[in-house]
């Protein structure tokens, strides 16, 4: 009779979380499809100025829509952004400088990656 092999319950949690992983990375590429002809769509990744690090929840404003950075610093948004159009943008994070700007979009995906500036306290 074979030998019965056991496998650690930390190498089957390991496995899982890596299956589940690549499966969300996998579902956020398809999200992030090209917008219907017309439109746009803005995204991009927050950074720390000093470190280059990303910044998880910072809340990033555009022309009064919000979005919360995730946790590696990434941004979206894309529902009725119109080519063309200024719009006003806005990050904020505590302990960062608030960063304001203006950005007109053209059709399809615009990337507007930015870094914020920690305040000296």
């Amino acid at each position: 009779m074979p030998e019965e092999r056991k496998i650690s319950p930390a190498i089957l949690i390991g496995a899982g979380l890596a299956i589940g992983t690549v499966a969300a990375i996998g579902i956020y590429a398809l999200a992030k499809a090209t917008p219907p002809p017309g439109l746009s769509e803005l995204y991009g990744v927050v950074t720390d100025a000093e470190t280059g690090s990303p910044l998880p929840w910072v809340t990033v404003s555009l022309n009064g829509a919000t979005d919360l950075t995730n946790t590696i610093g990434e941004y979206w948004f894309y529902k009725g952004l119109n080519p063309g159009v200024v719009y006003t943008i806005t990050f904020e994070k505590e302990g960062y400088e608030i960063l304001t700007g203006s950005v007109v979009l053209v059709e399809g995906g615009n990337e507007q990656n930015v870094s914020l500036v920690p305040t000296v306290s």
